[in-house]
């Protein structure tokens, strides 16, 4: 399989190039040194919560809501990642921000965007 092509995936369309720059950002923000991709899938999960193919699904689902509901600027993948650590974690805006190299009021802004596009899921 190409790594763009488009798979279903319990019942949703997973665009493998999205999980690929999901996997590699996730990857470096835990600064991953190992080449098992069993470990790898271990400590993402760990961190996330989700793996990065549910990470692209999450992503592709809840893009559009973002954007049509919340965002006046374009969205990153990297937003994504504040809402799954803080799901995932629940630490405090501080603790995320220091792990993001961002400021509170970014990660809090982006944050509960996403944790509320998450939350309307069914």
């Amino acid at each position: 399989m190409e790594p763009n092509e488009i798979e279903e995936h319990d019942s949703f369309k997973v665009n493998y190039t999205i999980a690929s720059e999901i996997r590699d950002l996730g990857l470096s923000l835990i600064h991953n040194r190992s080449k098992s991709a069993l470990v790898q899938e271990r400590r993402f999960r760990a961190h996330f919560a989700v793996s990065w193919v549910q990470g692209a699904v999450l992503w592709v689902v809840v893009q559009p809501e973002v954007v049509h509901f919340y965002a006046k600027r374009k969205p990153k993948i990297i937003h994504l990642f504040y809402a799954l650590l803080f799901i995932k974690t629940y630490q405090t805006e501080m603790q995320r921000a220091a792990f993001f190299s961002c400021d509170e009021k970014t990660m809090r802004l982006w944050t509960w965007r996403y944790v509320e596009a998450i939350g309307l899921l069914e």
